[in-house]
């Protein structure tokens, strides 16, 4: 008989440290400015263009959703 081979997760392996949602929203500094067309928002030392107030609404939406989650997509795309 063929014995199922069960995966362990050595012990070592820590889980990812998940902020609280104050934590997270405390990490980075936020700034909206609006420009003639759309507008430009600054998370941290990164800056952010938006083509539309719309799109940049919708995306800080998500971001006061889930900053955490939010932080980790634009780390990622602006890396």
């Amino acid at each position: 008989m063929e014995e199922e081979l069960i995966r362990e997760e050595p012990a070592s392996m820590a889980k990812e440290y998940i902020p609280s949602q104050q934590e997270a929203f405390c990490r980075y500094e936020i700034d909206i400015r609006f420009m003639s067309r759309g507008c430009v928002i600054r998370v941290g030392c990164k800056t952010i263009p938006f083509s539309s107030t719309e799109e940049a609404i919708t995306e800080l939406q998500k971001y006061f959703e889930n900053p955490y989650k939010t932080q980790k997509k634009w780390e990622n795309q602006l890396s």
